[in-house]
């Protein structure tokens, strides 16, 4: 049987392995799925590798409905879930010289840092400045939109995003202690929802695994706010790939044409719709999420046992 290990960040090893209980039944459902088919996963940190004897001294698994601790692991493919910060280090690097990754390290590297989104899907993508010195502060101004959204370049899970309108923008990044580590994109409002599947704001979320679509949903932002992440307050309601408009299965076949040259991959592609329906892509994601209710146990399965394909 393959063994395979999650690799994620900063932990204690004598932390629980979960303290969020929907996490614990979407990772517990994983691991029945992957066991299914013959593959047994683990789950450690970076940080417990031990990089004498090539081996995890520390990993969880799961059998018999508990979690286990377990020693002294070598595995046969690692499962990258990583935070793109995290994958910045000496040790990730090392530990891809020494076991297949998935995703690809290049891949993880090349999706996680937002700078490179124009570069990659230009004729999808809205017009966003890369800040990189004062004059690209002042470029600010010649954003359509008089809102904006600001975010950093490299962090993942919505964090420290804001959206101001231009003026608050440069104030904003002229006081930050890293200036030149934003992004800015043009504002879209998505307030009339997906055609033919949701009205109101929202983003559209496409999971891919290798180069099909493995699901896809929408998330909504909580009151007051139009930030949609989960992590944020968001709702998510998984939707039908058949009813994808065909403006977006055109923008997967781009985005697939271009990333053929990677194996073994597992990311989403976030997008919005604006008021005249036309789809934009927001951001790329190496390590989406992969929280589902119990509820959503079908597709949940489905989802797990597609992923186990990329694994053989």
């Amino acid at each position: 049987m393959k063994k395979a290990l999650i690799l994620f960040g900063k932990k204690k090893w004598e932390e629980e392995v979960f303290t969020d209980d929907s996490y614990k039944y979407s990772y517990e459902l994983m691991y029945e799925t992957f066991y299914k088919n013959d593959i047994k996963l683990y789950r450690a940190s970076y940080q417990w590798f031990n990089d004498e004897n090539k081996i995890f001294s520390h990993a969880w698994s799961f059998k018999n409905g508990k979690w286990i601790r377990c020693k002294n692991i070598k595995p046969d493919v690692i499962f990258d879930k990583l935070t793109s910060e995290k994958r910045c280090g000496s040790i990730v690097q090392k530990l891809a010289n020494i076991f297949p990754f998935i995703n690809p390290l290049d891949f993880s590297t090349l999706l996680d840092n937002k700078r490179f989104l124009p570069f990659l899907a230009p004729f999808y993508t809205k017009k966003q400045i890369n800040i990189l010195n004062k004059k690209n502060i002042e470029e600010i101004a010649l954003l359509k939109s008089n809102r904006v959204i600001i975010k950093p370049a490299t962090l993942s899970r919505g964090r420290d995003i804001h959206i101001l309108n231009k003026k608050e923008t440069c104030e904003f990044i002229s006081k930050s202690t890293i200036p030149y580590s934003w992004i800015v994109q043009e504002f879209i409002n998505s307030k009339n929802g997906i055609p033919n599947i949701m009205k109101g704001t929202h983003d559209l979320r496409v999971i891919m695994i290798d180069n099909e679509i493995s699901h896809t949903y929408y998330r909504q932002p909580p009151k007051d706010s139009l930030l949609a992440n989960v992590s944020l307050g968001g709702s998510k309601t998984i939707i039908d790939t058949r009813d994808l408009p065909d403006k977006i299965i055109e923008i997967v076949n781009y985005i697939n044409n271009l990333f053929s040259v990677f194996e073994n991959k597992h990311y989403s592609i976030d997008l919005m719709f604006d008021e005249k329906e036309n789809p934009w892509i927001i951001e790329f994601n190496s390590a989406p999420g992969m929280l589902f209710k119990p509820e959503d146990k079908k597709i949940a399965i489905k989802v797990y046992e597609d992923l186990t394909n990329i694994f053989s």
